[in-house]
């Protein structure tokens, strides 16, 4: 990549083998539907089977739809995200999974209320030993 050999607008350097197997050429449509902080989605059509890579940021926890089915999320250039699709047309979903944010932030609430529960313990025990 380095000396430019590779041509990022053409190729694409995955992190694993694809499901599908991309056919050579670019023939594809690429148009953004919508766009919210947690889904994007896209309405893709390819004349033969190939990769559609976006320019989002690739993260574990997006999860990926196509025409409904859940597909895997691939990535793409080390840090974007990327669909292997058969061709035909086609409506990719990206939703955001913030299931460790979820996970996070339970255990933030569980830690602070025993924590208040701890210190409201020691206050009353420590009134009891006064009196």
């Amino acid at each position: 990549m380095a000396n430019g050999e590779v041509d990022l607008r053409r190729t694409a350097l995955l992190d694993r083998a694809p499901a599908v197997e991309p056919a050579p050429g670019d023939s594809a449509t690429v148009t953004m539907a919508k766009w919210a902080p947690h889904e994007v989605t896209f309405e893709v059509t390819l004349d033969r089977p190939g990769i559609v890579v976006v320019s989002e940021v690739y993260y574990p926890d997006w999860k990926a739809t196509v025409d409904g089915a859940a597909t895997e999320v691939l990535r793409a250039n080390h840090v974007l995200r990327a669909l292997a699709l058969p061709a035909g047309r086609h409506q990719v979903v990206f939703t955001y999974d913030a299931a460790l944010v979820r996970k996070s932030a339970t255990i933030s609430v569980a830690t602070f209320v025993l924590t208040l529960l701890a210190l409201g313990g020691a206050a009353l025990a420590r009134r009891k030993g006064t009196r």
